[in-house]
């Protein structure tokens, strides 16, 4: 329940007003119903020394075929204050979002996956240049599939609407 709790908060710091499409994240109880979901497995990012959660991103299993699984990597977020957060490992520099995908790549082959994808929001090009450096390759783009889910100026008088990247 804690987590629940947690990842709410993040999705409602990260998505705020009503254009978010997945309205259901920002709820604490559908989070705990995807918690509890087979399909499903959410992980999130603490600091140790507090155990306050910052950071969530899931991998949802969206087939299953006799050779392995599909997986989605989604349901991602960092709360806004923690944004740009770089910490020293083993010599290299890192961010939690990036460990989150490389720790999610892990779970997604650990379950038998044999297709991984996500879906990127043109609007986050942090996002997008975290999944090329986890060896995520664009191939296809969908375009005005959301709202304007962060309030973006229309342009020339046309509804702004957001795309994404399909990796």
């Amino acid at each position: 329940e804690f987590d629940a709790k947690a990842i709410s908060e993040i999705f409602k710091a990260c998505y705020p007003g009503d254009n978010y499409p997945f309205q259901e994240f920002l709820e604490e109880d559908k989070i705990k119903v995807n918690l509890v979901d087979k399909n499903s497995l959410a992980l999130v990012v603490e600091f140790k020394e507090t155990n306050h959660v910052f950071a969530t991103g899931s991998i949802v299993t969206k087939y299953d075929t006799s050779k392995g699984k599909v997986i989605e990597f989604g349901r991602a977020g960092i709360h806004p204050e923690y944004r740009g957060l770089r910490f020293a490992q083993e010599n290299e520099v890192s961010s939690p979002f990036r460990d989150l995908i490389k720790e999610r790549i892990n779970l997604a082959y650990e379950n038998n996956a044999l297709i991984l994808y996500t879906c990127a929001v043109t609007s986050h090009p942090r996002t997008l240049a975290a999944f090329l450096k986890n060896g995520f390759v664009p191939v296809a783009i969908e375009t005005g599939k959301y709202p304007n889910i962060f309030e973006i100026n229309d342009i020339d008088g046309k509804k702004f609407r957001e795309s994404t990247i399909m990796m």
